[in-house]
């Protein structure tokens, strides 16, 4: 049967991109960075409309398969690190569970077909339906894209409450990608504008950055190893 990719290996993809990003973003700063602060006032100045048209551009967006990552990195740039892991975490609940309402309501059938072409996840919902919360948990910590697997559990036997208290293990990652907005935002002030970061300041955002990737790759590892034994017991074998 062919492997499928190495979840680990797709985070570290996804840490490289981010990283490149911030790399053009710490260039272009000289060019922009003085924007930055200018559009962190304006979606201030909407008030509670800001996060609220944003929430919407989320759900609407990501539920048609636009990468998230897009989003948090916005969010961290514009919102700040703690308000962007705070709307990132509220808007990929609620994309999780339009998503797992509209599979189980109205298309259940039809996705369950689609099920039967691909075996990987046929296998995902056939185990999800009868492990439990503790393999929802280890699916939301690997790299499987969060909408399928949320239309995949929806057309499953697997109930709301399970399904939604799983998603909390994708705040992780959100977290993560957030990060990634709000270093970009720092670097691109502190290259833009006359006034400057401490060197300090910019080392621990530089290090809080490593650690939340090397963090991240770690429960990764420990997921995938975790999956792997479940399905030895199960005879579920997710990463082939």
């Amino acid at each position: 049967m062919r492997r499928s990719k190495n979840p680990v290996r797709t985070v570290a993809i996804r840490a490289l991109v981010g990283a490149a990003i911030l790399g053009v973003v710490a260039w272009g700063g000289q060019y922009f960075g003085h924007k930055v602060p200018a559009i962190g006032l304006w979606i201030s100045a909407l008030g509670i409309w800001g996060p609220l048209a944003f929430l919407l551009l989320l759900v609407l967006c990501t539920s048609l398969f636009v990468p998230d990552m897009l989003f948090a990195m916005f969010a961290g740039t514009v919102f700040g690190f703690f308000q962007g892991c705070i709307v990132m975490a509220i808007g990929a609940l609620l994309t999780a569970s339009l998503n797992f309402w509209i599979s189980r309501q109205l298309l259940r059938e039809r996705v369950r077909r689609v099920l039967r072409r691909y075996p990987r996840f046929e296998a995902i919902e056939s185990a999800a339906s009868g492990e439990g919360i503790r393999l929802l948990v280890l699916l939301r910590l690997t790299p499987i894209h969060g909408v399928s697997l949320s239309y995949v559990l929806g057309a499953s036997r697997v109930s709301f409450s399970a399904f939604f208290v799983s998603s909390f293990a994708m705040v992780p990652m959100l977290i993560v990608e957030v990060y990634f907005g709000y270093l970009a935002a720092h670097l691109a002030i502190t290259t833009g504008t006359a006034r400057s970061a401490s060197v300090l300041h910019t080392a621990v955002a530089i290090i809080g950055f490593v650690v939340c990737v090397v963090v991240i790759l770690y429960i990764t590892r420990l997921a995938k190893r975790a999956l792997g034994e479940l399905g030895e017991s199960a005879e579920y074998e997710p990463n082939r």
